[in-house]
């Protein structure tokens, strides 16, 4: 053990019982992202998504492979659906947790 007791010593393994002790003593807090962030986060995705979709589809056009073009075609339909999700709040990580579900809703009466 270190000299304060608490941790083995660097390269040494604990044994099973004293992890299981570790693992008692150290309750697994839930991790949770807050949804402004998920929203942010899938909202820089989606961006990504659509211009990378729209840079390959004008690569491929200025490069003569018109054909091809269309290639970038679903980056960008992914992109938008990214945008719509975050826009309806679809997936329950992207709504806020104290907001009525009608709320959110443009079509609500």
């Amino acid at each position: 053990m270190s000299t304060h007791g608490h941790e083995p010593e660097y390269g040494q393994r604990l044994s099973p019982e004293q992890l299981a002790a570790r693992a008692a003593a150290r309750p697994a807090a839930p991790r949770t992202t807050s949804p402004r962030a998920a929203r942010r986060m899938v909202r820089g995705l989606s961006f990504t998504l659509v211009l990378l979709g729209l840079l390959l589809g004008a690569g491929l056009a200025a490069a003569g492979a018109g054909r091809w073009a269309a290639a970038g075609l679903p980056l960008v339909l992914a992109g938008a659906a990214g945008f719509t999700a975050v826009q309806a709040q679809l997936h329950p990580a992207l709504r806020d947790p104290d907001t009525a579900p009608c709320a959110r809703a443009r079509s609500c009466g």
